[in-house]
């Protein structure tokens, strides 16, 4: 069988002794396969081992080829004991680029495959609830190799139950050979562990010296983190625990065993994350996450992409407006989308006549521009909200053209440059887009305008995230989004859950405007509605 990891980069939620097993998994492994990613930097001969320390208690998992000295007996190209994981084939030995022995694995992007991997696997029963650790040495050219390696488990069905990807690119401009690491805490119901090795992006990355190590929760040393890392994972749970809407369900002290068990030999608070993210998972609402120093940075650069995003199209003569997902927290940049959207609005030709809004690309990030920016299409008055983890509640509401909210604490006071101009006295008929990929935030925007007078949504039901994240800073700059809080709509309404549409519309049938059958419906809707007579 094989697994293809393809679309474990956008899942919601990331991140003992075996020596007589060994020689069975071995045979198992040569039989298995699995999925896997990766990408790069350029690094060369000497060596720096990036990697965090293991745990001295640790013992090997038997990996078969681990350091890619044999190839198939089939085809000498191939490394023996390692399968194809993913649609790409752009995977052989190098035996004139290698770290150790004569040979490593060289990875390449295929044309046309979003993903490249190779993987071994294992039967999971000796591994449950332990701490699994895949390290290996990597090379880069003109690529990144965060999540070059990944651990993936399965259970009876075959399904994905946990997975995680190693979490640092490779290098620092030395062109060294690196050592990553993953961790991964393998769940009591595990069937199958898929150990791997993936290329996701351009370029050409190589690997050698591949391991892989286990230890258990109960075992690891109370001194096991240093002081900085120590107190880092302690303030993250804390928080965790203070503010999950799902905190109730969690075994504190087994969580809280596990996560040391994930960091055991950390020494820099990014030692940490995948012990974070454990937490984060056991929490089960599937929206809170951990968002890295480095994933901040990007967040903050993808708003001059949001605002290229944000554009008007005319369709059948009714004017479509796309409201893509904005996830920078920058106040700035914040004011720049909450304009252009105004600015969208008011470039339409009689938008008071009826629009299209086009939610099914919005996969969520900061709701106030969103909402800051749509002001024109409402009247004053409350559009939903929150309730919080512990009883509380938080209302959403236009007040005197602008969107605010009744805590300032859930208020990030993002604001369009000038006031806004209402559209139709905020009544104009709207028809609002939905599709799968609407999350989130993107699932708020859809719950404000859920009651709104003139309003009707088509499409297909959102993904799921209509819950509310706390955002909490941590030491270094990342970022925890905790989940503590349900949306409600302006009528109290709690969700959760999937947004429905009140028209289904994908999949049902075919019409033009260019095939699409959730704007043709939108459109016929729109052409009943009397604001304007045609």
């Amino acid at each position: 069988m094989q697994t293809d990891l393809v679309n474990v980069d956008g899942a919601r939620s990331r991140n003992g002794p075996i020596g007589p097993l060994l020689p069975r998994f071995a045979r198992l492994a040569r039989q298995a396969v699995v999925a896997v990613l990766a990408v790069m930097q350029f690094v060369l001969p000497p060596q720096v081992a990036a990697s965090q320390p293991i745990p001295t208690h640790a013992t090997s998992v038997e990996l078969v080829n681990p350091d890619f000295e044999r190839a198939r007996e089939d085809d000498a190209s191939r490394p023996a004991g390692w399968n194809k994981a993913g649609a790409g084939d752009g995977f052989q030995l190098d035996r004139k680029v290698f770290r150790n022995g004569a040979a490593s694995l060289r990875i390449t992007r295929s044309e046309g495959a979003p993903l490249t991997a190779v993987a071994q696997t294992f039967p999971a029963g000796p591994l449950r609830n332990t701490v699994v650790s895949l390290r290996a040495w990597t090379r880069a050219e003109n690529a990144d190799t965060g999540g070059a390696l990944i651990l993936f488990a399965t259970g009876d069905d075959r399904k994905m139950i946990a997975f995680a990807l190693s979490e640092l690119s490779a290098g620092d401009g030395s062109n060294d050979w690196v050592q990553q690491q993953v961790r991964m805490l393998v769940p009591a119901n595990a069937a199958h562990l898929q150990l791997g090795l993936r290329l996701t992006g351009a370029g050409t990355i190589w690997f050698d010296d591949v391991e892989a190590l286990t230890w258990g929760v109960a075992t690891t040393a109370p001194d096991a983190l240093s002081a900085s890392a120590d107190k880092y994972l302690n303030d993250a749970i804390t928080a965790i625990r203070q503010h999950a809407l799902n905190g109730v369900r969690v075994d504190w002290p087994a969580a809280t065993s596990q996560a040391r068990a994930l960091a055991s030999g950390a020494i820099t608070t990014a030692d940490t994350y995948p012990a974070i993210r454990h937490v984060l998972r056991l929490l089960g609402d599937g929206h809170s996450i951990l968002r890295t120093p480095r994933d901040n940075a990007a967040a903050a650069r993808s708003a001059n992409q949001s605002l290229t995003d944000t554009h008007v199209s005319v369709i059948a003569g009714r004017p479509m407006l796309f409201v893509p997902g904005f996830t920078s927290m920058d106040r700035d940049a914040a004011q720049q989308v909450a304009s252009k959207l105004q600015q969208s609005l008011a470039s339409m030709d009689k938008p008071e006549c009826g629009l299209l809004l086009d939610l099914r690309g919005n996969t969520g990030g900061n709701m106030f521009p969103m909402l800051a920016g749509l002001a024109p299409l409402f009247a004053d008055g409350d559009v939903g909200g929150l309730a919080t983890a512990h009883d509380g509640s938080v209302t959403w509401r236009f007040q005197d053209g602008a969107f605010v909210a009744s805590s300032k604490e859930h208020d990030n006071g993002a604001r369009a440059a000038q006031p806004a101009m209402r559209i139709g006295n905020g009544n104009t008929p709207v028809a609002v887009l939905l599709g799968q990929r609407t999350g989130s935030s993107g699932e708020a925007v859809a719950i404000a305008f859920v009651g709104r007078p003139n309003t009707r949504s088509f499409g297909a039901p959102t993904a799921g995230l209509t819950t509310g994240n706390r955002p909490v800073k941590l030491a270094d700059g990342a970022t925890l989004a905790i989940t503590g809080s349900v949306m409600l709509d302006r009528t109290g309404k709690r969700y959760g859950g999937k947004l429905a549409p009140d028209e289904l519309t994908d999949g049902t049938r075919f019409a033009s405007p260019n095939g699409d059958a959730a704007v043709a419906a939108a459109i016929a809707w729109l052409d009943q509605q009397k604001a304007c007579p045609r």
